[in-house]
């Protein structure tokens, strides 16, 4: 569901309060230009406590710009593949040098090659943390992505095969009782619209302003 509506027209509100009538927790997840992927599914830490935190966030960027080169219909294999690779650095290289050289990006494979030069990255073990979007769907938890209309095209357009009716994912089986919400404001200095694409897998809602019944 994705409600639409100027700024101050109680779009969140409505749907805080919904969820406080259903009685389902609501993770709100703030959306912006700079959000990234890793804010929404998953990204890499260190397995061990004081593990290379720079090769981690180096890790979680090049993937990032990887999936934005991507083709939708490549995105969801990818993400399969990367969970089933554990948590060994080499099984991880392994999948993500397969894309990267796939993408016959110059740029992309420089990063990436630099990113194997960190000390001692070949004996770090690291974990897919799970983001708040998998884990919801997992719980059966309601999501809130507040303000999608700011997000990049890149970032929209790796949620996709989350949107489809299948019911299930690369993190398992989707909980009967979890549901994705937005809202969007067109007006907005900086929205980038909300792709049909998006809008087709859902119901759009369109809300006035609060004060509009007020000046009629």
């Amino acid at each position: 569901v994705i409600l639409e509506g100027p700024t101050c027209s109680g779009k969140t509100e409505l749907i805080l309060e919904l969820a406080a009538l259903c009685r389902q927790k609501l993770e709100i997840i703030p959306v912006h230009a700079e959000t990234e992927i890793s804010d929404l599914l998953s990204g890499f830490k260190p397995l061990i406590v004081g593990g290379d935190g720079p090769a981690c966030a180096e890790l979680n960027a090049v993937i990032g710009l990887l999936v934005n080169k991507m083709k939708k219909s490549e995105v969801l294999a990818f993400s399969m593949e990367m969970m089933n690779a554990g948590n060994e650095w080499k099984s991880i290289v392994a999948v993500v040098r397969d894309y990267v050289q796939r993408s016959e990006d110059s740029e992309l494979e420089t990063r990436f090659d630099a990113l194997l030069c960190y000390e001692n990255i070949d004996r770090e073990a690291f974990f897919l943390a799970e983001g708040r979007l998998p884990k919801a769907m997992r719980q059966g938890h309601w999501v809130l992505l507040e303000g999608l209309s700011l997000a990049q095209p890149s970032l929209l357009s790796f949620l996709y095969p989350y949107l489809d009716s299948r019911r299930d994912f690369a993190g398992g089986a989707v909980h009967p009782g979890f549901r994705l919400l937005a809202t969007s404001n067109a007006a907005r200095q900086g929205s980038n619209g909300v792709p049909h694409a998006i809008v087709n897998r859902g119901l759009r809602m369109c809300l006035p302003p609060v004060d509009e019944a007020c000046r009629l």
